[in-house]
């Protein structure tokens, strides 16, 4: 199963460790960032940022606003899970599709449902 780590505002350089290297998209109040080999520099200026996710084929980081905080959520695979992989096409210049996983779970009567939906790669043009 994967696990959930939460992230407050005293564990920055912690988050740092986590999206070097991973592919992103991040909301901005003034624009979309797409891309990939994230780093520090992807949250400037931070009072614009809205949210972000950052992810690679084992991990995935959702960093996010709570009670007026920036925290972040990582989630990573531990082992072979039922999924689904999806591909869903960009309007973007650089990247032209999103590679998407879709993580099955069961509830106590076997019925299938699904659990939680993540990028897992950026594929160019």
């Amino acid at each position: 199963m994967r696990k959930q780590k939460l992230l407050f505002k005293e564990e920055q350089e912690k988050l740092g460790e986590w999206i070097r290297g991973k592919d992103y998209i991040a909301y901005f109040l003034s624009e979309l960032r797409i891309g990939k080999n994230a780093d520090d520099t992807i949250f400037s200026p931070q009072e614009e940022l809205l949210e972000a996710h950052f992810f690679d084929d084992t991990e995935y980081v959702h960093v996010f606003q709570y009670k007026e905080e920036f925290c972040a959520a990582c989630f990573t695979d531990e082992q072979k899970e039922d999924c689904i992989s999806e591909v869903h096409f960009l309007r973007n210049r650089d990247f032209a599709k999103v590679e998407c996983r879709k993580y099955i779970s069961y509830d106590e009567y076997g019925q299938a449902y699904i659990e939680m939906i993540r990028p897992v790669q950026l594929i160019g043009r």
